[in-house]
């Protein structure tokens, strides 16, 4: 079965793999991560920072906004679960270390610590789902892979 963005097999024979597009699903959203990206290092730049220091300080403005204007690439199967955010290294979290994990309307949360922990959410993962896989064999393979490692 193909789906815009996905590919998706019999269930639990192959990776899920998927495309999420910022610009596609939500333009203007995307647009605003742009130009607080812009906004953010431009007042950085206006400090007069030491130069090594608005380079780390613009490292991390992107990093923190570039999930909202670039396309991520997600996958899912039998080791755990991955996002690539446009060209940036993958981010990986095996089966083994999530604690937590739940399927909403806008993607799969995945966390290596309970929601209820202090400070999970800074070790979540989130897994961006296009609107166009809305209740489709992405969100069923999802809702099998949970079912499978008991979340």
């Amino acid at each position: 079965m193909s789906l815009p963005g996905a590919t998706v097999d019999e269930p639990g024979t192959s990776p899920l793999v998927w495309t999420y597009d910022p610009w596609a699903e939500h333009r203007g959203r995307a647009f605003a991560a742009v130009l607080g990206s812009a906004g953010l290092i431009a007042i950085a730049y206006g400090l007069r920072l030491p130069l090594p220091m608005l380079f780390v300080l613009t490292l991390s403005v992107f990093a923190l906004l570039a999930p909202g204007f670039l396309p991520t690439t997600c996958s899912v199967d039998a080791r755990g679960v991955s996002r690539r955010i446009g060209t940036l290294p993958a981010s990986m979290r095996p089966w083994t270390s999530i604690r937590a994990a739940a399927l909403s309307p806008r993607g799969l949360h995945v966390s290596s610590r309970d929601w209820s922990a202090p400070l999970s959410a800074l070790q979540q993962m989130w897994l961006p789902v296009p609107r166009a896989a809305d209740e489709s064999a992405v969100r069923a393979r999802l809702r099998l892979a949970l079912t499978e490692h008991g979340y």
